[in-house]
């Protein structure tokens, strides 16, 4: 996979709805060594953390973004620790794909979407990849599961971007946030970033 123009592209058409990146304090969740999408929107805010759990990755990670706070954690056992982390304004959920995690418990972003609710600021961005169409899908049994489990009767072997933007609008106002805008830029033929501004 390579890196593409989706983050850039991202970033604009955030700056046209008004959001101000360079006020803005960013956490990447997933932020291994940063140096795919991270760098698009580096430069851009006021401040980046970013959360890696994987020693192989610091070095890199501390030489790609050196005016980054660099936290060493479990990012899914850590966004769930509310005393633990600070308000963010822009929140990057560059999830793995498929299961994983030491036994396969977690998946994608929905691990740790809602609990990044509680760390956004009112005004502020969530920004997650979403899969819509996973390559080799029927290799992947408990993938498919906790696809059907988090989505519910859409067809998860196929995403509909039109039914994707309305289920998520759903659960951020389920969870007492307002949407503002809603987002969405191609990262691969498969990957899409969505991004959601919330009251």
């Amino acid at each position: 996979m390579t890196k593409g123009p989706g983050m850039a592209k991202l970033c604009e058409m955030l700056e046209g709805v008004g959001f101000p990146l360079s006020k803005a304090h960013a956490v990447e969740v997933f932020a291994r060594q940063g140096d795919w999408h991270t760098l698009d929107y580096y430069q851009k805010v006021a401040s980046v953390e970013a959360w890696e759990i994987d020693d192989s990755h610091l070095a890199g990670l501390r030489e790609n973004l050196p005016k980054a706070e660099i936290k060493q954690v479990d990012s899914i056992h850590y966004i769930r620790q509310e005393d633990n982390f600070s308000s963010a304004d822009l929140v990057v959920i560059d999830n793995p794909q498929n299961t994983f995690g030491p036994n396969n418990e977690y998946c994608e972003h929905f691990d740790v979407i809602d609990p990044a609710l509680k760390m956004l600021r009112p005004g502020g961005v969530i920004v997650f990849n979403v899969n819509i169409e996973p390559f080799n899908y029927q290799q992947f049994p408990d993938w498919r599961v906790r696809r059907e489990l988090f989505y519910g009767p859409m067809n998860t072997a196929k995403l509909s971007m039109d039914e994707l933007v309305e289920f998520y609008r759903r659960r951020f106002e389920a969870s007492g946030r307002v949407v503002t805008d809603k987002l969405q830029s191609f990262r691969t033929d498969y990957l899409h970033y969505m991004a959601y501004r919330l009251l």
